[in-house]
């Protein structure tokens, strides 16, 4: 699987501080707390795009594996001593 990057760098932080800034009227004296929400904005962002890449590999390579025959030892009811066979991906 490909590995997302989780953390976002130094200048994209800043570059959403300054958003952030600029969004709630460019009054100084807020810049830790508009840093702090956009390092937690972007990072949550990087691990919810990470999740989803996760999962389509997953989904993919599930549907590109070749189905085999395993044996169950699911028995269909009132019948003893026997096994079924099932196909699966």
């Amino acid at each position: 699987m490909s590995e997302a990057k989780a953390s976002p760098t130094h200048e994209q932080i800043a570059a959403r501080a300054y958003e952030i800034f600029e969004e709630r009227g460019a009054v100084a004296g807020d810049d830790v707390s508009h840093w702090l929400e956009a390092e937690q904005e972007l990072s949550q962002s990087a691990i919810e795009t990470a999740e989803i890449s996760a999962a389509t590999e997953l989904r993919d390579a599930r549907s590109k594996a070749e189905p085999r025959i395993v044996d169950s030892p699911i028995s269909a009811p009132n019948v003893t001593g026997t096994r079924s066979r099932a196909t699966v991906a």
